[in-house]
């Protein structure tokens, strides 16, 4: 386990232990990110709507997805027109990072970015 300061303690239990996501977590959190495919990413806002309250491991997956795929969709779509639809082809390692976050949230890791001690 993790003894990073961040991670959210559960609920109810020894302040030492860390959050431990439940199968059904990690399946939404995944979906956030596995969104992409299906919805053009539309669907990650909606999930962390529905489970910012509730999951935080769920809730800080989606909205890194949400960024993600907005961010990355706004690029793609500038770059493309720029290029004449050659810069649509960054589309492909959006939806390959995409679906690595799916994975890493599948396997219940913390989606953070760590800063490097200087």
């Amino acid at each position: 386990m993790s003894d990073n300061p961040f991670l959210p303690a559960k609920r109810g239990s020894d302040p030492g232990a860390r959050y431990e996501p439940t199968p059904r977590e990690k399946q939404m959190a995944a979906l956030a990110h596995i969104s992409i495919l299906f919805s053009m990413g539309l669907a990650a806002p909606i999930i962390w709507l529905l489970f910012r309250g509730s999951s935080p491991f769920v809730a800080r997956h989606a909205a890194r997805a949400s960024l993600t795929h907005i961010l990355g969709g706004v690029s793609v779509a500038l770059f493309g027109s720029v290029t004449c639809g050659f810069g649509y082809l960054m589309a492909l390692p959006l939806v390959g990072f995409s679906v690595w976050k799916a994975k890493r949230a599948w396997d219940g890791k913390w989606d953070f970015f760590k800063a490097k001690a200087s």
